[in-house]
Order: C-alpha cells, then structure tokens, then sequence
C-alpha cells in the first residue's frame, strides 16, 4: 500500500449572519473572518470552493424569545445537495441563549470548484434570532 504525502492544508474561519427571525429554507450570509484557502471566494450567502479534499464544520449560536419546544436544524448544501450531519438548536431546557453544541459537519472529496452554503432546514418557530458573536463557519482544505 502506498500513500500520497499532503502537500499543503489549509483552512478558513467565517462568520455566519442572518438578520430577522429565522425560517426554514432560509441561508446564512457567510462573511470572511481568516480566509487562508487559495482560491476560495466568498459572495453573500456562497462560498465557492476550489478542488480539494475538505473538512467543514458550521455552528450557529441563537437566541430564542418563545416557547421551550423550538427547535432549530441545519445543514451544510453542495452544489444544492444536502450533504453532513445536521446542526441543531433545541431551547427544550434552556432559558434565552443557545451556543450550538451540536455543529453541522461534513467531509467530502472535489475535483471542480463547487458552491457551499449554509442553510435553515427546519424552524419550528418563528422566534429564533441568530446571534453572530457565536456563529461560525470552519474550513479546512487538504491539496
């Protein structure tokens, strides 16, 4: 068995926005906080990424003004694909402030540049506020 040597990792650290309550369906605005990937680029709620083996990880931080049996969901979306484990916010024993613990992750192999987005893919509520200081969005890059 042979193996390749890595050549070069990478990684890029972003915020993830969104302004109003949250709803299903609806993207996160990715802004750049360390972009170390060549080729990256970043425009709204899309981050195109060039060819690589990637390892992504999303987490939003909330804030919730309603009842507790809200719950929140998201995903990481490929080229419009759902692709990773979902993260979640659950204000079921909370009181006002969610730290996501539970991120949405997601590794996966490219041999063309593709779009990557953030997206709400369950809102039980419309209460649920995103909290900026504690969301973000984490991507490494083997080339």
């Amino acid at each position: 068995m042979t193996y390749q040597p890595l050549n070069t990792l990478e990684a890029s650290l972003h915020k993830l926005t969104h302004t109003g309550n949250l709803a299903t369906n609806d993207y996160f605005t990715v802004t750049s906080d360390v972009s170390g990937i060549t080729g990256e680029s970043i425009s709204g709620v899309s981050v195109t990424l060039p060819p690589g083996c990637y390892a992504v990880y999303a987490s939003i931080g909330c804030d919730r003004a309603g009842g507790f049996s809200d719950s929140l969901f998201y995903q990481i979306e490929l080229d419009g694909s759902l692709i990773g484990s979902k993260g979640a916010a659950d204000s079921s024993n909370g009181s006002t402030v969610y730290l996501c613990v539970d991120q949405a992750v997601a590794t996966f192999e490219i041999q063309k540049s593709v779009t990557l987005k953030i997206k709400c893919t369950s809102c039980t509520a419309s209460t649920w506020t995103q909290n900026t200081d504690y969301s973000y969005l984490l991507i490494q890059r083997a080339a």
